[in-house]
């Protein structure tokens, strides 16, 4: 293989996506799709691959090892090889979901008796959701009638 060819995914492999992403299941006359969220993960059949090839035969599965080809094509990263990591969240900041798992977390964390243990939780949910959204905003009317 040279620097040049790409190896594109096969049946068998499993991929995850980054960011919502629309797919064709199947070419049959009528078949559905799937819109996939971030974090989900599917395993690629021959028939996954053939109804999602276009009239010039590319297809979305031929950039999941290229995320400079993705961003120049869609301007964001949508799919990669191999299972969901594990230690990645599959909310982005400031998302619903995020707002979501943030205030789950803190209810948790705040639901600890022992003080030190709620302090260490509360940290915790600090460092990894990061500070919580701004809830108000002040406009300046200055010289408004």
């Amino acid at each position: 293989m040279t620097a040049t060819e790409k190896l594109l995914p096969l049946a068998g492999a499993e991929v995850h996506f980054t960011a919502p992403t629309s797919i064709a299941l199947s070419s049959r006359l009528g078949s559905e799709g799937a819109i996939l969220d971030r974090g989900q993960s599917i395993t690629l059949t021959d028939e996954i691959l053939a109804a999602n090839r276009d009239r010039l035969g590319a297809s979305l599965f031929d950039y999941v090892d290229d995320p400079e080809g993705q961003i120049e094509r869609w301007g964001l990263v949508r799919v990669r090889r191999g299972p969901w990591p594990e230690d990645e969240p599959r909310w982005v900041y400031g998302s619903a979901e995020w707002e979501v798992a943030r205030e789950d977390a803190r209810k948790a964390a705040w639901g600890i008796e022992d003080p030190q243990e709620r302090a260490d939780a509360l940290a915790s949910v600090s460092r990894r959701f990061g500070p919580a959204a701004t809830t108000s905003r002040t406009t300046n009317a200055r010289g408004a009638r």
